[in-house]
């Protein structure tokens, strides 16, 4: 099979790139973190010097070309300092000669890259590099949406090397959604905190702030005794607007970077709020996303002018001019893994185990691994909704009772009105014990009914919670579709998974790992919650999940580790009678230094009850990798997403696994997917064995009948934390069964 990624190889292995590596240290008084000085004192020297700097965080060393001296780095560092010109910001406390090709200094190579590969393009007459955020945007003029937004392309891109040390250049191609109006003209009230911004001039990303207390006329310190007209003024961003039309009694705006937490004050004019495509015409954006054919042909283009301007690191490289394809390329779904989804034995009469590929078919042959007799539900409904909701739960009903399950009362329906809060609290009270369910049919934002003040779905689900009681929410858009079967299918699996019930399980699963954990973290207005979810064997059971309130900022502490840990041996031998010696635990994105340190030490004390064998693996969402097909017709090649169920070795530690694939993302059927990239941190097994291990852990999903690109063990950990940060689950859980956020 024809599977290629969108990245192009160096046609010769990387040489040795000589750097110099100065140990420092700041000399001038901080309160904060003395490497933020550093970096951002190297960050304001390369902008004087033209030059590449970094800062090596983990030895606090500055890191430059040779050939430039240090005399000229400590004098343009000390520039940053207007009152302390004349003396040296930084001590220098040794040096020495280091070669970033060094395996062990790959982040720091990857930054030089990139610096490399911006300087080309900035050196192409085009203004629009952002090299912060690795974008090139065309100079192409944008296209109009709808007459009030424009979608302008940029192409992303980011580097590896492979086994053999040759350097991968990755790309892709996306579009930046912004008003056709500036900030003063789109409407200062149509914001919400932290709504994102583009400047006008050069495409850089900010976040709103609020109105600021001085005007666009009034001199500010910081501007060297300038205002903000004059100095914007003189840097020519106000080419394209006339001064003389802008009034100095205007209020100026505050906004922050990304990534930083000093405020800005700046000129509304200067401002485009961004759109996300959710709030833009579907059928419009549809037409403007880059088919593949066409993002190979553009990342073709740019390569031909990489290779034709010069692209140096340590030696001038090359990059082939056709896409990489991509080492042990596999597809997973092979052999008795093609239907690898065991819904259970078929009746007495035909004692057979019934294998699918995909759940709509064991949903189609009306079969469960896992179901009660008999479910007790209580139903709360808007009084206006009833003759409708009657209708709805007759259709479920009898759905449920193809499946062998009677869905029984447990009491009568009760009636409330969505704009009585305390009524909405009162419908919860005294509910029977014998109901194990509670459907509660809700208005949403859509309807005339609801009060996003009141909210019922936020109401009722923190007021069940504290009664021990999973929920079923139904909205009107689903209550007016009795007997659809894609909207039963999502709502019996997860009605299932809540109660505690598998409705399939995989048939087998690759390695040897007896137990999964997925570790999350959330945050929001600053509340940060750690989260984990649990896949106990090798073939799919949930069997706990646990969260834990944390600090802004904070990773999983000591304690919380070894609480998550410690309760899923404990729940494994209970539940195996056997000891758990092979463990894989997946991070969503990125193990902090010291979530690593406190599993190395965690792992030595684990060894003494029985466990052999440790895999740490991050999954990581946001990445550029991009898989296309290629497709060879009457003589034409052409490009297409292909399926899912395929992975490959991107670089020795990472591999990338296609969850989903053609015709399965959400922006569009047209659209790249997006597939997940697996990085080992930790352990010997095999790294296809482990991205093997992510696809079949995304098919597991009992809440959904739907395509998930997520494996269960990091999709749940995350839902537990958004949920939790909503308010409508408890911040701190010790081992709960029970899926209320399912």
């Amino acid at each position: 099979m024809s599977i290629y990624e969108l990245s192009f190889r160096s046609t010769q292995p990387l040489g040795a790139v000589a750097m110099s590596c100065d140990r420092l240290r700041p000399l001038t008084p901080s309160d904060g973190d003395p490497i933020q000085d550093l970096r951002r004192l190297a960050s304001q020297a390369r902008y004087h010097l033209k030059h590449w700097l970094e800062i090596d965080t983990s030895r606090a060393a500055l890191v430059y070309p040779p050939h430039l001296a240090w005399d000229r780095i400590a004098g343009s560092m000390a520039r940053g300092y207007r009152s302390q010109a004349s003396q040296a910001v930084v001590e220098r406390l040794d040096t020495e000669p280091i070669d970033l090709a060094d395996p062990i200094r790959s982040s720091l190579l990857f930054k030089f890259c990139n610096y490399q590969f911006n300087g080309i393009f900035k050196a192409m007459r085009s203004s629009h590099v952002l090299e912060a955020r690795k974008r090139i945007y065309s100079l192409d003029p944008p296209k109009i949406i709808d007459n009030s937004a424009e979608a302008l392309l940029y192409m992303t891109f980011d580097f590896n090397r492979d086994r053999e040390g040759h350097l991968i250049l990755v790309m892709d191609f996306a579009h930046e959604y912004r008003s056709r109006q500036s900030l003063d003209r789109w409407g200062l009230g149509n914001l919400k905190p932290r709504h994102r911004l583009s400047q006008t001039y050069d495409h850089k990303g900010c976040e709103w702030v609020g109105m600021a207390d001085i005007t666009i006329g009034e001199r500010v310190a910081e501007l060297g005794n300038r205002s903000l007209l004059d100095y914007h003024q003189e840097k020519g961003y106000l080419k394209n607007i006339n001064p003389d039309r802008l009034d100095p009694q205007q209020r100026a705006v505050k906004i922050r970077y990304f990534n930083q937490t000093k405020e800005i004050l700046h000129l509304p004019q200067l401002l485009q709020p961004l759109y996300d495509r959710s709030d833009l015409n579907k059928k419009t954006l549809d037409t403007l996303i880059c088919s593949l054919t066409q993002k190979i042909e553009k990342a073709q283009k740019a390569i031909a002018a990489v290779n034709a301007k010069g692209f140096y690191c340590g030696d001038r490289l090359y990059f082939e001019p056709s896409l990489r394809h991509p080492p042990r390329l596999t597809t997973f779904v092979q052999g008795d893994r093609q239907r690898n989804l065991d819904f259970g034995v078929d009746g007495a009469t035909h004692p057979q185990h019934r294998y699918y590929a995909e759940p709509w078919q064991g949903w189609n042959d009306q079969h469960l691994l896992q179901k009660p007799d008999r479910i007790r539900t209580q139903v709360l409904y808007p009084e206006a909704w009833e003759p409708r909701m009657k209708r709805y739960m007759q259709k479920l009903r009898e759905t449920f009772l193809k499946f062998d399950i009677d869905l029984s009362p447990a009491g009568e329906s009760r009636a409330y009105n969505p704009q009585d809060a305390m009524g909405l609290q009162r419908v919860c009270q005294g509910l029977p014990d014998a109901c194990q369910l509670v459907f509660a049919f809700v208005p949403d934002s859509r309807d005339r009914s609801y009060n996003p003040h009141i909210d019922p779905y936020k109401t009722f689900k923190r007021q069940l919670h504290r009664a021990k009681l999973p929920s079923q929410m139904v909205t009107q858009d689903t209550m007016n579709q009795p007997g659809n079967s894609g909207r039963d299918q999502n709502v019996v699996f997860g009605i299932l998974v809540k109660l505690g019930y598998l409705p399939w399980q995989l048939r087998s699963m690759p390695g040897t790992a007896q137990a999964f954990v997925g570790l999350d973290l959330g945050t929001k207005e600053g509340r940060t919650v750690g989260a984990s979810a649990f896949v106990v064997d090798a073939h799919g059971q949930v069997i706990g999940w646990s969260s834990v309130s944390l600090q802004t900022g904070e990773t999983f502490s000591d304690d919380s580790l070894r609480q998550i840990l410690r309760g899923l041996f404990q729940e494994f031998e209970l539940r195996t009678g056997n000891p758990l010696e092979h463990l894989v635990i997946h991070r969503d994105g990125t193990f902090k230094t010291r979530e690593l340190a406190t599993l190395k030490a965690l792992e030595a004390e684990l060894r003494t009850q029985g466990l052999q064998r440790l895999d740490l693996v991050e999954v990581v969402k946001q990445h550029l990798v991009r898989a296309a097909q290629r497709v060879e017709k009457n003589g034409t090649t052409t490009w297409e997403n292909p399926h899912r169920g395929w992975g490959w070795e991107h670089s020795p530690q990472e591999a990338i696994v296609l969850t989903t694939g053609k015709n399965e993302t959400k922006i569009s059927r047209h659209a790249s997917p997006k597939p997940l990239l697996i990085r080992r941190r930790q352990g010997d097994t095999d790294l296809l064995v482990l991205a093997e291990q992510v696809y079949w852990l995304s098919k597991i999903h009992g809440g959904s009948s739907q395509t998930i690109r997520l494996p269960i063990t990091t999709y749940y950990a995350d839902r537990i934390a958004e949920v939790t940060l909503q308010g409508l689950l408890p911040p701190d859980v010790q081992r709960e069964h029970c899926l209320y956020f399912v």
